[in-house]
């Protein structure tokens, strides 16, 4: 999830990404996947042989631009719904 603030993502007020403003992205935080990991290491014994599936939020872009124009002093955040059209190929 922390990926989305970076400048890859981030442009002025703009969350850029080329995909369907429709498309569902499923999103964990860094922490999580540190928690979960260490986890693994402290009860291998445990969960061993178990799988454990992991996923935190899963929003469009626009609802993620939402979610992030939500902090204190931060800016309000839109998308472009016509990006994902561009042909990158």
């Amino acid at each position: 999830m922390e990926n989305l603030t970076s400048p890859w993502f981030l442009n002025g007020d703009m969350l850029c990404a080329a995909m369907d403003p429709k498309t569902v992205l499923q999103m964990i935080a860094v922490d999580d996947i540190g928690k979960y990991g260490a986890r693994a290491f402290t009860d291998a014994a445990a969960l061993n042989g178990r799988v454990i599936d992991l996923a935190g939020d899963a929003v469009t872009m626009p609802e993620a631009a939402t979610v992030l124009s939500r902090g204190p002093d931060t800016p309000s955040y839109r998308t472009n719904p016509h990006l994902h059209r561009l042909n990158l190929h």
